[in-house]
């Protein structure tokens, strides 16, 4: 199961791969801000907002159980509300989720919400932690 750093990480290393540099990179997920904040080869800034298929945390009954279908909803809606305040401030916005049945699903039932928003989701496969990009485009 992808943890929330997990995810950050192979979103990170698609991203060098496609050109991209990191300028901002949460340390750990306890911490505050942005998760991921990438710039492509023209300039152009891509916020991420990352969510992890269980909790990373030692201390919840969660860890190493993966998040129930609402729970992950419930993740979905917070990464939406936390894109939707990037966007308004002009800048490219991304979430990166695990590549799972549920996620999957999740996002299917709203792809099209999410494309008329302007958002790119991003799937990490649980198996390998290859990437693709599931709605919109990155920015070039």
């Amino acid at each position: 199961m992808l943890t929330e750093m997990e995810v950050i990480n192979a979103v990170e290393r698609y991203l060098h791969g496609r050109g991209f540099v990191t300028k901002e990179k949460v340390p750990t997920v306890q911490s505050r801000g942005r998760d991921l904040v990438m710039e492509s080869r023209s300039g152009t800034l891509l916020v991420v907002e990352a969510k992890g298929q269980s909790s990373s945390q030692p201390h919840t009954a969660l860890v190493a159980e993966e998040f129930s279908r609402s729970q992950k909803e419930a993740h979905l809606g917070r990464a939406i509300v936390s894109t939707m305040w990037t966007l308004s401030r002009g800048y490219n916005s991304a979430i990166a989720l695990p590549g799972d049945s549920v996620d999957e699903q999740l996002v299917n039932d709203r792809k099209a919400a999410l494309e008329r928003l302007g958002l790119v989701v991003l799937f990490v496969d649980p198996e390998d932690g290859s990437v693709r990009v599931e709605v919109g485009a990155l920015p070039l």
